[in-house]
């Protein structure tokens, strides 16, 4: 077996759904680069998580408003017209409000859902999420990927799936509290530090009046590295690191998938016995052909490691 190092992940997170996968890989030791495996869920039209996450984060310093989505009636079906960034930055929007208008602001479409105008307006119809729910984006429709459905904090962060494995970067997360209030936020990945956060917002294309320290975290919240970008009743929409949702109590956390499979790593290559010999359709180098995996098969999906 192979040691994998990842090396960059420059939109969404790694989601091969194998632990191994075949490739030719050269007979001498040395380094390839290779692209990950579609997920069976995979949209091949879905954006990166950078384009999300910008659209997103235009509405950076906007403050919290209850019921306020973004969009004038977007609970009347058929109906939703987009207000202005300089609006919602005057009446604000709340949680799940930045969810719906980054996603049909992006021209995302769902089906299935309880409500989908064109996707779920809040938290409680995300929630009603079920085998037959489709997401659509620039005409190509595929099956909702669920990453995780009801797990609780007390069983894993927020972040993490049932197997341990993290979610994509650019997932929508929505948080259950059985007695009380909602939220629901969009997952930014790992950054080892407030200011490489800074970085990525200023290499994605978010304007510099945007990001200050009202804006951003200082990255002292309990998520440690990982990073989200929400509208808190508190604070408005910001940046931070924290774990919360509105209330203190063990939520039960989904996250749901919307952004394209798309991460760049390295693998180091080792001598193998074989008498297949070809050519590596990766790299072009003179290959023995191989099973490469994972050195203990542990991490499934390899996602959301370092951005950089």
């Amino acid at each position: 077996m192979i040691k994998n190092r990842i090396l960059k992940k420059l939109s969404a997170g790694l989601m091969a759904g194998l632990c191994a996968f075949s490739m030719l890989g050269s007979s001498m030791s040395g380094v390839i680069t290779a692209n990950a495996a579609s997920s069976s869920t995979e949209n091949a039209a879905f954006p990166s998580a950078d384009t999300v996450i910008a659209k997103a984060a235009t509405l950076l310093g906007s403050p919290y408003t209850y019921g306020n989505k973004g969009y004038w009636h977007a609970y009347v079906q058929g109906q939703y017209t987009p207000l202005s960034v300089e609006t919602i930055n005057n009446l604000g929007i709340d949680c799940s409000g930045l969810v719906y208008y980054t996603l049909t602001q992006l021209g995302y479409k769902t089906s299935g859902f309880s409500w989908n105008n064109p996707v779920p307006v809040d938290t409680d119809h995300w929630l009603t999420v079920n085998d037959n729910c489709t997401i659509t984006y620039d005409g190509k429709t595929s099956k909702v990927e669920v990453e995780k459905k009801n797990i609780k904090t007390t069983d894993r962060p927020y972040w993490e799936c049932a197997d341990g494995s993290v979610i994509t970067a650019g997932s929508v997360v929505v948080a259950q509290n059985p007695g009380g209030e909602d939220h629901a936020w969009i997952y930014m990945g790992e950054f080892d530090s407030r200011n490489d956060v800074i970085s990525y917002l200023r290499s994605i294309g978010v304007s510099e009046k945007l990001i200050n320290s009202k804006t951003v975290g200082d990255g002292k919240g309990a998520g440690g590295k990982h990073w989200r970008i929400e509208s808190s009743g508190s604070e408005g929409v910001v940046i931070n690191n924290k774990t919360d949702g509105k209330t203190a109590t063990a939520m039960n956390m989904s996250a749901f998938r919307i952004t394209k499979t798309d991460v760049t790593f390295e693998i180091d290559k080792y001598n193998t016995d074989g008498d297949l010999v070809g050519k590596s359709s990766v790299d072009n180098s003179t290959a023995v052909y191989g099973i490469y995996s994972d050195k203990s098969c542990t991490k499934k999906g390899w996602r959301n490691y370092n951005r950089r």
